[in-house]
């Protein structure tokens, strides 16, 4: 009985005891069990096992009931012994950590008070480990380390400092961009950082490389930006790529640059920056600066140079397709002429026939291209240009001026040999030279411009005139003073270089004088040609003296010969076969020589009797005159005999009259006396006076000095001759010479001595008898 009651007890107190024990209130949130209020950046999922009442903002919610959206919610839960009230808040937001008012994730600096604030859930936020609340603000300056912790810890180091933000370059405190050729260091005093091109640096950082650096250097509030360019290259200064120093000329754009530090670059005063283009023409001055200032000149100019053409009168050829005139390219000063592919001067002259493609090149690089041409007359106008000394030459050129009627320009040298006047008379279209005497005068520049206006003026008016220039064969070269030097072409001149007798057969050439003759004749031909094509090209500097044949003419008188290969020069004489031998090379390129056998008495014959009545006008030689008051006395026939000068013959007076006493001897009995002077040796009363006196006593009529021996026979043909030896005896006809004052055959001078035995085989020889 007693144990039954200790076990009812034991149940009861057992009942007792579980009834009684209070029942726990545990809430969950996604699982988690929570008792204090909460923030959540999700949705939040309430659950709980209790019995009891659970309010979310009064109103009663199930177990696993969820919050989603954004916001703050009272919770209150429990049963009829406990109640608890936490509060949740939901923030879907993504957490961010903001000072003043920026999104910050790593260090941050500021030179003003800082305020701290974020978005979204954090667990916490503090400042150097003290939790701080939203809108915390930092007004001290100082370095902070900030930490703050949402999914994971993190931490930002926070730098106020209201220090001025300046930044030093090798020790010199800037904020202005600059450009260097030294190494760069950089230092800072400010709390802040320092970047290089993005590049966060430290204290003392160096940039020791050519380039271009954006140094970033701040704080928080403040950021600054400058621009350091190293560049240890050589200052140059580059146009259009091309390194230039003081002068610069282009027809193209500018392009300026440069190389190295340059502290600035102008153009007319402004500063210009990498790259400038120049596109206008025009002179620019450009100033640098390295270690002083320097200027540089740059010239543009993109026009095209002109070229025209001009002929000897400096009048513009209009034509340049038909062309016939020597000419000159006339274009910009300072320019580069090419014709035809080769560089020439300026005012060089051009006379050949041809196309001449001319090129003009500036200092600028323009160019321009024109085609002229030289072409052959194919009508030609004659006029003729006499330049004699010599009584020979002169009677040629008057035949020939008698015959063919042309218009001309006339130097003689003996003005006795013709009469200007009767010429004129006969030929109004002859222009004579206000010069007489020896042409070797045309030496002198002033005295052959005569001629040279002659020439252009008739050229100015007759653009298909033809000149034939007769000279004497010793006075070659005045086809140099007179064609070659105004740069007359070949195809409008003809030379005839005439023989006056002795010196064209006595003279001696270079090429005849060693064994290396051929050789002397080849470089001699190419000398004459140079010089010839140097004079008409206007490359010889000519000075107003003119004396470009040299001290002495005679030196040229090689060019003689070798002139007759020219297609325009001929070479008349009577007996070209007794021209000085020359060795088997040169004689048989001189096979293509113009040498020409031509007889004046030949020239005369051809004249018709009114022609012969003007030339013998022309030369003072009146026939019916002469017959009456010289050869009236028809019983016998005439000899004429000549003398020279001094009219003795350097033999003396009495040696002379001796000699004549002789001839009278000899052919008195069929023959009366003339005697013809040298033009000057003539006899006087008071010049030689026993001569004159002697011819006086004979009866022997003295005909005039100045008339020219070689008329009187093809006038008279049938007179017969004897006297000093002469090269007029040349035109002596065959048997009419009776005697020579001389010793024998082999003092005759030549080509008389060569000719003795074809002419003179009758003639005998007297010397003063003792």
């Amino acid at each position: 009985m007693k144990r039954r009651s200790y076990v009812a007890l034991f149940i009861i107190t057992v009942f007792v005891l579980v009834g009684c024990k209070k029942q726990e209130i545990s809430m969950y949130a996604n699982g988690k069990e929570f008792d204090k209020s909460f923030e959540s950046n999700e949705n939040v999922e309430l659950t709980w096992s209790f019995k009891g009442e659970v309010k979310i903002n009064n109103e009663i919610i199930e177990s696993g009931y969820t919050l989603t959206k954004d916001g703050e919610y009272e919770l209150v839960y429990g049963n009829k012994n406990i109640e608890k009230t936490v509060n949740i808040t939901i923030n879907k937001e993504k957490t961010k950590l903001f000072l003043n008012g920026k999104e910050i994730n790593n260090e941050y600096l500021s030179n003003e008070e800082i305020r701290v604030s974020w978005v979204g859930i954090m667990e916490y936020v503090k400042l150097d480990g003290v939790d701080i609340n939203q809108n915390y603000l930092i007004e001290n300056d100082g370095e902070y380390q900030l930490e703050y912790k949402d999914s994971t810890i993190k931490t930002i180091k926070v730098i106020k400092n209201s220090e001025d933000i300046l930044i030093s370059i090798n020790g010199s405190v800037t904020n202005d961009n600059s450009q260097t050729k030294d190494d760069v260091t950089i230092t800072w005093t400010f709390l802040g950082e320092v970047q290089v091109n993005g590049v966060q640096i430290e204290k003392g950082h160096v940039l020791n490389e050519n380039g271009e650096y954006k140094i970033t250097y701040g704080n928080g509030k403040i950021k600054k930006n400058i621009i350091i360019v190293i560049n240890k290259e050589e200052p140059k200064i580059l146009i259009n790529g091309k390194t230039v120093s003081e002068e610069y000329l282009t027809n193209e754009e500018v392009r300026i640059s440069w190389t190295g530090i340059i502290k600035y670059i102008k153009i007319n005063d402004e500063i210009i920056e990498q790259n400038h283009l120049i596109t206008t023409d025009g002179e620019y001055i450009i100033k640098y600066y390295i270690d002083e200032e320097k200027e540089l000149l740059i010239n543009k100019n993109s026009v095209q140079p002109e070229i025209s053409f001009f002929d000897i009168n400096g009048n513009i050829i209009e034509d340049i397709e038909n062309n016939n005139m020597t000419f000159t390219i006339n274009t910009n000063p300072n320019v580069n002429i090419s014709v035809n592919g080769e560089n020439i001067f300026v005012n060089q002259r051009f006379y050949d026939i041809g196309k001449y493609n001319v090129v003009v090149e500036d200092k600028f690089g323009n160019s321009n291209l024109k085609s002229i041409f030289i072409n052959d007359l194919y009508e030609k106008s004659n006029y003729n240009m006499v330049y004699t000394y010599a009584t020979l030459p002169t009677l040629y050129a008057t035949l020939d001026i008698v015959k063919n009627d042309h218009p001309g320009f006339m130097w003689y040298g003996r003005t006795g040999t013709i009469s200007e006047s009767e010429l004129r008379n006969s030929n109004q279209n002859i222009v004579f030279s206000g010069h007489t005497g020896d042409p070797a005068s045309l030496k002198n520049k002033a005295i052959r411009s005569e001629g040279h206006e002659y020439i252009k003026n008739v050229l100015k008016e007759d653009k298909n005139a033809f000149f034939n220039l007769y000279v004497d064969d010793f006075r070659h070269w005045v086809e140099f003073a007179l064609f070659d030097e105004i740069g007359i072409g070949s195809n409008r001149y003809e030379v005839i270089y005439i023989s006056d007798g002795t010196y064209t057969y006595t003279k001696k050439y270079s090429f005849m004088q060693g064994s290396n003759d051929y050789n002397t004749f080849l470089n001699l031909i190419k000398d004459r040609r140079e010089l010839s094509e140097n004079l008409k090209s206007n490359i010889l500097n000519i000075s107003e003296s003119g004396d470009y044949l040299g001290e002495t003419i005679d030196h040229y008188d090689d060019y003689i010969l070798i002139g007759t290969m020219n297609s325009n020069i001929h070479y008349w004489m009577q007996y070209p076969e007794f021209m000085p031998k020359l060795d088997s090379n040169i004689s048989n390129n001189m096979k293509y020589a113009n040498i020409e056998e031509v007889l004046p008495e030949n020239l005369y014959s051809k004249l018709d009797s009114a022609e012969k009545e003007i030339f013998l006008k022309i030369i003072g030689l009146d026939k019916a005159v002469f017959d009456e008051e010289y050869f009236s006395d028809t019983t016998k026939k005439y000899l004429v005999i000549t003398g020279t000068n001094p009219p003795d013959g350097k033999l003396g007076e009495a040696n002379f009259i001796n000699m004549l006493d002789q001839v009278i001897e000899l052919y008195s009995d069929e023959y009366n006396f003339v005697f013809k002077p040298h033009p000057s040796g003539i006899p006087t009363t008071i010049y030689y006076p026993s001569v004159y006196d002697k011819l006086v006593q004979e009866n022997i009529k003295i005909l005039p000095g100045r008339l020219p021996m070689e008329v009187l026979t093809w006038v008279y043909p049938e007179f017969a001759l004897g006297g000093f030896n002469s090269s007029l005896y040349m035109s002596a006809p065959k048997g009419n010479t009776l005697f020579f004052f001389t010793i024998n055959e082999t003092t005759l001078i030549s080509p008389i001595k060569e000719l003795y035995s074809l002419l003179f085989s009758n003639a005998v020889f007297i010397q003063p008898k003792p």
